[in-house]
């Protein structure tokens, strides 16, 4: 009952502001709480790979450009999971995924340095189903193989590992994984380009200014992804990873435990990109980032020729080439003849895929090879070596 005016009646208190207030708060915890359990049970957000293995920051003076390669983390274990599978990722102490390497090479021993990029890192399989380490076991006794790949790197993040880093490895070999997108990553990066016909090299200390070519309207990007700049790039440390000292604070708890703030994060990462596409590149950058990659590609064999190893360019196809008609050594053959000249032997991993069974080499979702895909490419990469070896022989 109330009053005349429409007050409550005698005795009935109004809730105060503050009790409101805390009300609110309290039906939006709810909330949020059944949102996230049902995003846990309806479609669960895994922890993106810089939260474990990938970083930003780097560990290399090397690494200079805007859209800068991400490095791996030394020390880290974590699981790298998504819908088509579940591996441990463990690296080791110098920041490669595999175990401890001295880097002096034991005595009878033919050593191979693998570069690359995520192809080569094992992306979505176990290291020991890598093409790397299959390739290792198909040379047998005697051989060891390096895994120096990582995620995101392009031909010149390859070359500058190669000479800040992989040499130190005294490699009788070195196999560079080539893959469609390091035309675009070399490009983007923006720390080598071309000069009248040479590659040229930003200097790497102090930190340079941007060189800026004229027909390259993506040099002025940031990282490939900006959102991840700012918040994916500061990482969460496994928190079943005690070595690693990862950020710390509510951003770090939030992206370990809460699925619900991982979705936001890719939906605002996705929102950036979209903003930022840029129109497919013309017939002239496509050209020069093809010369570029050539030119990086050959100079990494004439660095490895110089400590007296031999180098060996591997294509490695995206998953439409299995269905494609074309001839990749013809499409491909302006990368490489710079690399053959300087005296590499170019390996296409297509034929032998396709033999093997075409797009059931390759996961359902994601664009990389599967275990069968690296067990066909690892085969392929030992018999070559193996007859590189004999024609090296006689």
């Amino acid at each position: 009952m109330t009053s005349k005016g429409g007050s409550s009646a005698p005795g009935a208190a109004r809730p105060s502001c503050w009790a409101r207030a805390a009300l609110v708060l309290f039906g939006l915890a709810v909330g949020l709480l059944g949102a996230e359990g049902l995003l846990r049970l309806v479609h669960p957000v895994e922890l993106h790979p810089t939260d474990t293995f990938l970083s930003a920051a780097g560990r290399s003076p090397l690494q200079r450009g805007q859209s800068a390669a991400r490095w791996l983390r030394p020390h880290m274990v974590a699981r790298h999971v998504q819908q088509d599978f579940d591996v441990e990722v463990r690296i080791n102490s110098a920041g490669l995924r595999d175990r401890e390497i001295p880097h002096a090479k034991p005595a009878g021993t033919r050593r191979v340095l693998v570069l690359g990029d995520s192809f080569t890192f094992g992306y979505g399989v176990e290291l020991d189903q890598s093409f790397v380490k299959v390739a290792q076991r198909m040379l047998g006794p005697g051989w060891e193989a390096i895994n120096g790949g990582a995620p995101t790197w392009g031909t010149g993040d390859d070359l500058d590992f190669l000479r800040a880093e992989g040499l130190r490895y005294e490699p009788d070999l070195v196999v560079v994984g080539f893959f469609r997108n390091d035309l675009a990553d070399n490009w983007l990066r923006g720390v080598y380009y071309v000069e009248r016909g040479t590659l040229r090299r930003l200097p790497a200390e102090p930190a340079p200014k941007r060189h800026t070519p004229a027909a390259s309207p993506e040099s002025h990007l940031g990282t490939q992804d900006g959102f991840a700049e700012s918040i994916l790039d500061r990482g969460a440390a496994h928190e079943h990873a005690a070595s690693v000292r990862g950020p710390h604070g509510p951003v770090r708890w939030l992206t370990l435990h809460s699925h619900l703030w991982r979705l936001g994060r890719e939906a605002a990462s996705r929102a950036h990109q979209r903003r930022r596409r840029l129109p497919a590149p013309g017939d002239e950058v496509r050209g020069t980032q093809r010369e570029l990659a050539g030119l990086l590609l050959a100079e990494i064999a004439r660095v490895a020729a110089a400590e007296g190893a031999r180098t060996m360019v591997v294509l490695i196809p995206e998953r439409c080439d299995m269905e494609d008609a074309e001839d990749r050594a013809v499409h491909w053959s302006d990368v490489t003849a710079p690399a053959r000249t300087a005296g590499a032997m170019v390996l296409d991993l297509a034929p032998a895929l396709r033999r093997a069974g075409r797009t059931a080499l390759y996961f359902d979702h994601d664009p990389h090879l599967n275990a069968a895909g690296h067990a066909v490419a690892g085969r392929e990469i030992a018999r070559a070596i193996e007859k590189l070896e004999r024609e090296g022989g006689e």
